[in-house]
């Protein structure tokens, strides 16, 4: 995937904090995306960048981790987790 970096220790089996009781584990995976900031970008909403980041990353990586013959069929695996993060622009446009 373009511009995306595994970071360093960024792949584990975490249990999500809303889940309660049990030993419930999901495959979480950490994302740096490294991509120049850009005007066009940075022109949009917060909530918006984070829409845009979400549809191109976490839904590929989703499709490749569940993939056949992929990790769905591991009765010890309760789902995943895609966790993002991206450098902001500032205000000046300095990233």
């Amino acid at each position: 995937m373009p511009w995306v970096e595994v970071k360093k220790n960024a792949i584990g089996f975490y249990k999500p904090k809303h889940m309660t009781g049990g030993d419930t584990r999901y495959l979480s995976i950490n994302l740096y995306i490294d991509q120049q900031p850009s005007a066009e970008f940075a022109a949009y909403k917060v909530e918006d960048r984070a829409s845009r980041m979400f549809s191109r990353y976490v839904g590929p990586m989703l499709r490749r981790l569940a993939s056949p013959p992929g990790l769905m069929a591991d009765p010890s695996l309760d789902g995943f987790t895609v966790i993002l993060e991206w450098l902001e622009a500032d205000a000046g446009g300095q990233g």
